[in-house]
């Protein structure tokens, strides 16, 4: 569920392929970041939750 989205979060972007990490969250606007470090923002509605951050890795 998109509003369930946190900080430290891994999700996918339901336009994109690859995961995020969620790095902030802001008025409905999540900052992301992927493992090549680039950066980009989305509508936290558009997330969907691959793996919590408080999960094992």
């Amino acid at each position: 569920m998109s509003e369930a989205v946190q900080a430290g979060d891994l999700v996918h972007i339901s336009d994109t392929a690859g995961t995020w990490v969620v790095e902030e969250i802001r008025s409905g606007i999540a900052l992301l970041r992927d493992g090549e470090d680039r950066r980009i923002s989305s509508r936290v509605s558009k997330l969907t939750v691959v793996r919590r951050s408080g999960g094992a890795v």
